[in-house]
């Protein structure tokens, strides 16, 4: 296996990365192969192998234009031996020796298709680090009725928009998701969680006052603010 010592060349500056990505890459276990999936810049493939929290990052991208970027940051970083670039549809080119892997930057029902398309991911000791940018709900219930769990969970709120960071793995134990927890995460979710409670209730306060009465937006909506009411006062209590 090419060292991880090899030093970050004199010139370049330690990277510095968003309130999001380093929540994500908190989330990394540490020593696994990691495979950076939807990789963009590659500023967290760069970062994890310089923490030294992975010895081998694959970091692969839909799009050749953000994986050429993500190459010559890594080459200029003098990562070239500890990285390799894939231009893939999610984990489809990613060598099964992976042993881990980082879902950043995309809606949940994409994370949702590329975990579908990699069966082989369906193991105990393969750790995943999520963060959808969208529809974190339908991750929340794909993982429960697929037979993944939610280990931990943390919410970040960066430029108005909360970005829900979720560690999982597979169990094999399928369940149906309450709809508190498909909505708002673990009860012991870390984070900026009173923000994004209160972000969750106006949205569904504003459908409330939008939506027709009989529409399934209207009771879905009421149905989940009597839960989070219902939990506000549990808790208070």
């Amino acid at each position: 296996m090419p060292s991880l010592n090899k030093p970050v060349k004199k010139h370049m500056r330690s990277l510095r990365l968003s309130r999001r990505l380093q929540v994500v890459a908190d989330f990394v276990c540490p020593g696994k192969r990691t495979a950076d999936v939807g990789c963009d810049h590659g500023k967290l493939s760069a970062f994890l192998l310089e923490s030294k929290k992975t010895p081998f990052v694959y970091a692969t991208d839909l799009r050749p234009a953000p994986l050429e970027k993500a190459k010559t940051l890594l080459a200029e970083r003098g990562l070239e031996e500890v990285s390799a670039c894939i231009c893939c549809d999610g984990l489809q080119e990613v060598p099964q020796t992976v042993e881990q892997v980082v879902i950043a930057g995309m809606g949940g029902e994409e994370i949702c298709h590329i975990l579908d398309q990699a069966p082989w991911a369906r193991r105990e000791d393969f750790p995943m680090v999520l963060c959808p940018h969208s529809k974190a709900e339908v991750v929340r219930r794909w993982l429960a009725s697929e037979g993944f769990q939610v280990e931990r969970e943390a919410m970040v709120e960066e430029k108005g928009h909360f970005y829900p960071i979720m560690a999982a793995r597979f169990t094999g134990i399928t369940r149906e998701l309450p709809l508190l927890e498909c909505y708002c995460g673990l009860p012991t979710m870390e984070g900026d969680v009173q923000g994004f409670y209160h972000h969750i209730k106006e949205q569904r306060k504003a459908i409330l006052a939008q939506a027709p009465e009989n529409s399934t937006s209207y009771q879905l909506a009421n149905q989940l603010l009597k839960e989070m009411d219902k939990n506000d006062s549990t808790q208070t209590s």
